[in-house]
């Protein structure tokens, strides 16, 4: 071969090698959640079937702890990583303004799933609109208490933004129907404690009639309770969310009423919309959605008589709860 031609050949060569060097890059999502929790199966469900489907990575953070020093912590690391998109489900909205704001400056797009903080400036936030959920509570509780009943509520949570709304949405809902919250028992979502807080609830309002149990391990904490204390089918339970124990509480009669989220949609719809701000443009992307930028994945009201056509959903999505 005459030198040129070996130069040429070095040319293409070095050509070649550069392309590649500079070719795109798999999109990398993170998904920071608010602490271990079966409510997160289907969520993770959702998001990988998205993330093989558009060719991306996503990496799904639990805090070991359920406080919010701990998701900072996580959610930072994924900044530091370099990710392409965070979602996150804040614990307190306020502690994490800070870390959202550095995201964002560092351009990283920061979206909120499952419980909202529009004051922290994140571009959207997916999930259910809590308010309207604890209002559909409400009314069920209605249902259940025509004549007015007194309730404990429970809670992992009163700072997270889902609680609050869920709260107030039920209190609207029930106001002037003889239903009253004695007490709102909050347990840093821990399940024991959790159990430990409706047994003591049991004892300190014998005459209470029902549980208001706002995060999803809450109503199979108090189906525990009332079975330590042989009082199933005397006190009510209201809950959030259809993970697997709550499911078969609920078909044996314990748990009366339960809210069921869409957390497979809160877990698809953040890798396909973050997927989408990182390939085709923040602007072009939130221009089409909602002036709010809010994404209502809906409710689900289940009860015993409606949970057979409830489970034949569930098995088309592949998954068990919700």
């Amino acid at each position: 071969m005459s030198s040129r031609l070996q130069l040429v050949a070095l040319a293409l060569l070095a050509g070649l090698l550069a392309s590649c060097d500079h070719g795109p890059q798999e999109v990398r999502i993170a998904i920071v959640t608010n602490g271990a929790s079966p409510f997160w199966e289907p969520m993770q469900v959702g998001a990988e079937r998205a993330a093989a489907e558009l060719g991306c990575k996503v990496t799904i953070q639990h805090p070991a702890r359920a406080n919010s020093s701990e998701q900072i912590r996580l959610v930072e690391n994924m900044v530091s990583q370099g990710v392409d998109g965070i979602s996150v489900s804040p614990l307190d909205p306020d502690a994490l303004t800070d870390t959202v704001q550095k995201a964002m400056a560092a351009g990283i797009p920061v979206i909120c799933m499952d419980s909202d903080a529009p004051n922290t400036g994140r571009l959207a936030y997916i999930g259910t609109i809590n308010y309207k959920a604890g209002q559909a509570a409400g009314e069920a509780t209605k249902k259940v208490f025509p004549n007015g009943a007194k309730m404990v509520a429970q809670v992992g949570s009163l700072t997270a933004q889902n609680a609050r709304d869920r709260l107030a949405g039920f209190k609207d809902a029930v106001d002037g129907a003889g239903i009253e919250i004695v007490e709102i028992m909050t347990d840093d979502i821990n399940a024991p404690k959790a159990q430990g807080n409706a047994e003591t609830a049991l004892q300190k309002y014998p005459d209470m009639a029902a549980f208001l149990c706002l995060y999803s391990y809450n109503a199979p904490a108090a189906a525990r309770a009332l079975e330590s204390v042989g009082k199933v089918g005397q006190v009510k339970i209201i809950g959030f969310d259809a993970e697997p124990q709550t499911l078969e509480y609920l078909e044996k009669g314990v748990i009366d009423v339960c809210i069921g989220q869409k957390p497979y949609e809160f877990g698809r719809r953040s890798v396909e919309l973050l997927y989408r701000i990182k390939t085709e443009g923040r602007d072009k992307v939130l221009s089409e959605l909602p002036d709010d930028r809010v994404i209502d994945t809906g409710v689900d009201v289940i009860t015993r008589d409606n949970l057979p056509a409830y489970k034949e959903n569930l098995a088309r999505l592949g998954i068990k709860s919700s």
